[in-house]
C-alpha cells in the first residue's frame, strides 16, 4: 500500500517497517524481493530464514541475491540472529540443485567468519571443503594468501585487506579434512 504514496514513502516505509511481523510465505517472499531491491538486503535474511524454517519455498535466486547484498556489519545486539538467517539460507541453498556451485562457495567465503566451528549455529563450509579438494588453482589460490612469499630481500606492504584474506584462508584450510584431489575435477 506505500507504493500509493509515492517513491520517498515507499521507501521509508520498508526502511522502517518490521519485517518479521510478515506472517504470510508469499508475503514474506515478496517483501523480501522488496527489501533487497530498495539496498535492504540484510532486513530480508530474517524473512527468508523464517520462510524456509516454516517449510515454506523460497526462491533461491532471490535467497543467492539477499545473501550476496547484505551487509556483514551489523549490529552486535543482532549478529546471533544475523548467523542464524545466514547459516539457515546456506544449509537451504546446500539443497537446491539449480544453485551455482561456484556462487555458494562465493557466499561462504563471504561468510567464513561466521560458519566457525566453536559457534552455535555451526554450518560447514561444504562447498569451499568441496571445491578446495576437487579444484587444485583454487587450492593453490588459498595456499598463496597464507603463506605469501618472500620477495629478493624486499620488505612487502601488507594491506589490511590481504592479512584478512590470509586469516580466512587460514581458517578454511584449518577446518578442512579431505585430502587434495580426491574428488576429481
Amino acid at each position: 500500500w506505500a507504493d500509493r504514496f509515492g517513491t520517498e514513502v515507499r521507501e521509508r516505509y520498508w526502511e522502517k517497517m518490521p519485517a518479521l511481523l510478515v506472517r504470510d510465505n508469499a508475503d514474506r517472499e515478496r517483501a523480501a524481493r522488496t527489501l533487497v531491491d530498495l539496498g535492504h538486503a540484510t532486513n530480508a535474511l530474517g524473512l527468508l530464514a523464517i520462510t524456509v524454517q516454516d517449510g515454506g519455498p523460497a526462491d533461491p535466486d532471490l535467497v543467492v541475491e539477499a545473501l550476496g547484498k547484505a551487509t556483514s556489519d551489523f549490529p552486535a545486539s543482532g549478529l546471533p540472529m544475523f548467523v542464524h538467517y545466514v547459516t539457515s539460507l546456506l544449509t537451504y541453498l546446500d539443497d537446491q540443485p539449480q544453485v551455482d556451485r561456484q556462487r555458494l562457495a562465493q557466499l561462504e567465503w563471504r561468510y567464513l567468519p561466521l560458519l566457525e566451528p566453536h559457534l552455535p549455529h555451526q554450518r560447514p563450509t561444504r562447498v569451499l571443503h568441496q571445491e578446495l579438494a576437487r579444484n587444485p588453482d583454487f587450492f593453490v589460490e588459498v595456499i598463496e594468501m597464507v603463506f605469501i612469499p618472500e620477495q629478493d630481500d624486499q620488505e612487502r606492504e601488507i594491506t589490511d585487506e590481504q592479512r584478512q584474506r590470509a586469516n580466512l584462508g587460514y581458517r578454511l584450510l584449518r577446518s578442512w579434512r579431505t585430502t587434495p584431489g580426491s574428488l576429481g575435477a
